[in-house]
């Protein structure tokens, strides 16, 4: 597993990268220095949450800010 750590404005500019790396492990978020958000990857997060692998209620929310 690889931790990847990355500041606030470079995820800003290299969200794709990011979300790439999350692949591997988890990408840290940093403002300031200190950890704000953690990206996983989908099967990372069910795994954390013992999440079971077909639960059909998922609810998808798309937000624009």
């Amino acid at each position: 597993m690889i931790v990847t750590i990355i500041s606030s404005r470079r995820f800003n500019q290299y969200a794709g990268k990011a979300k790439k790396a999350a692949n591997d492990g988890p990408v840290f978020i940093t403002v300031h220095g200190e950890p704000t958000h953690v990206l996983l990857n989908i099967h990372e997060y069910k795994k954390l949450l013992d999440y079971p692998e077909h639960k059909p209620n998922w609810v998808f929310v798309e937000t624009c800010g």
